[in-house]
Formats: structure tokens, sequence, C-alpha cells
């Protein structure tokens, strides 16, 4: 089951089964061939990769990760102290950064 909010930070909830997400309005408008279902199965998929980059002063974490059919996408996430995150922005992986991917996952095993 899906369910939706809107949030008094102006940020949506989207919660699937019982897994609530915070999205970006932007991010959930910019989304182009890929469904908030996809993201969630990413971010709740195993093994992640994860990075950690900084910009304008945010820590963000740029992750990578694979679909229940084996996409692979991007997904960036500001992580928040309660252990939550806000998406920001999803798409699917550049033919090179699914290369390094699936070049990381290789040295996983």
């Amino acid at each position: 089951m899906i369910r939706a909010e809107r949030l008094p930070t102006g940020y949506a909830r989207i919660t699937m089964g019982d897994v609530p997400m915070e999205w970006l309005p932007a991010a959930l408008a910019r989304l182009t061939g890929v469904e908030p279902a996809e993201v969630h199965q990413v971010l709740n998929g195993r093994p992640l990769h994860a990075i950690p980059v900084e910009r304008q002063g945010a820590r963000l974490l740029l992750v990578f990760g694979r679909t229940r059919e084996g996409r692979i996408l991007l997904v960036i996430i500001r992580p928040r102290p309660s252990f939550d995150s806000q998406i920001l922005w999803a798409r699917e992986a550049t033919t090179s950064e699914a290369q390094a991917h699936r070049a990381w996952e290789e040295e996983q095993s």
C-alpha cells in the first residue's frame, strides 16, 4: 500500500508498506523513467554503494543500487540526525556510472 502526505517542511512523505521516506517535491516532479517505488527498492536493497559528498556546505550521499528488475539507479539523499533521509533526486545511472557500480559490486563479493 502506498500513502502520501505533505509535511510542514514542504517535503512529501511517501510510505510504501511500513517504510516512510521524505521526498523533495521537486525530486518527485523531476523523475523521468523512474518510479518512486524503484527508488524505495534501491534504498532498501543491499548492498548499497554510498559515496559521501559535500555540496554548498550540505552533506549528501550519492547512493547507487539496483531495483528488483536489476536497473541501476543513482539516488541523492540528505542524511538527517533522526536516521531518516530526504530524497533530493533520483535517475537511472549513466553507462559509465553503471559500469563503475558493477565493478564495485564485484569487489564486494
